[in-house]
């Protein structure tokens, strides 16, 4: 079993001075503990974070109880609405008093015993300059990069008649040797990939995926199952292929369209097979 997602769960929650719970890795999940107070919280976090940027908690605590959340270092700004089962509540955002706290980054709200929190992060696009005027491009906590598509040739494998292969009995195999379920896979894209964009032609796309119910696509990071995603104007260029691998882009002075300006799109990073993160940048004169 791949030990990065429960990593990440175990240590999704902590401990905040002796009546304090923190939210430090944002994602849904629950937890049930007993704080160093004595208070007893079970709270639970429904959302479709890192593609959303709502989290919605409920929480049932047999004392009053600290709640910190941490604010990501790219938010533009937050809104939080707490709610109580008294029927008070109370609204706060970055305009108001309440600032993340500059050891944790963290968000610090007093809570009584029963109750819900909306917490509402908001991001814009954002790039990150790198080597050669080229920029990878963000938005929240998800990379994107261009789409090239793709296509996925499955070669069954084979091994050498002498080789010896120990098989589990409950896994099935071919006659050569190796189990059903192993094969090669050829992966080549099926759109240009030498690219480059306009920054300044950058726009962020969602469908509505911040409600409390929402659902994402399973399995979420297949290919155009996310429900984000970027475009920009950009157009071929001359680039070339060095050891089968793309060659450093062509200096800016010398970077210049070989085919027609287009729109293209840069999907979440993690969704795509064959991908290009850090892209070449021009600039297209708009006619007034």
């Amino acid at each position: 079993m791949p030990q990065g997602l429960p990593k990440f769960l175990s240590n999704s929650f902590v401990q905040v001075g002796k009546n304090g719970l923190g939210h430090a890795l944002l994602s849904p999940a629950r937890v049930n503990t007993t704080l160093p107070s004595g208070a007893h919280v079970f709270l639970a976090c429904s959302t479709t974070y890192p593609f959303g940027n709502t989290l919605h908690y409920t929480y049932t605590a047999s004392a009053p109880f600290t709640l910190h959340l941490r604010l990501p270092s790219w938010a533009t700004r937050y809104e939080i609405l707490a709610t109580s089962n008294s029927g008070t509540s109370r609204k706060t955002n970055d305009s108001l008093s309440l600032r993340p706290d500059p050891h944790t980054g963290m968000l610090r709200l007093d809570l009584l015993e029963t109750g819900s929190v909306e917490y509402k992060i908001y991001s814009d696009i954002r790039t990150e300059d790198r080597g050669n005027d080229t920029i990878s491009v963000y938005h929240g906590a998800l990379l994107y990069a261009l789409d090239v598509g793709y296509t996925d040739t499955i070669i069954s494998g084979t091994i050498s008649t002498s080789t010896t292969v120990k098989i589990p009995q409950n896994v099935s195999s071919s006659s050569g040797g190796i189990p059903n379920q192993a094969h090669d896979h050829i992966i080549t894209n099926t759109k240009l990939w030498n690219i480059a964009i306009d920054p300044s032609t950058l726009v962020y796309h969602t469908s509505s995926i911040d409600n409390e119910n929402s659902e994402l696509p399973n399995p979420v990071w297949a290919h155009g199952a996310p429900p984000n995603y970027i475009t920009a104007t950009g157009c071929e260029i001359e680039w070339g292929i060095e050891k089968g691998l793309p060659a450093p882009p062509p200096l800016k002075g010398k970077r210049h369209c070989t085919g027609k300006v287009r729109e293209v799109v840069l999907r979440p990073y993690g969704s795509l097979k064959v991908h290009m993160a850090v892209l070449p940048t021009v600039r297209f004169t708009r006619k007034s």
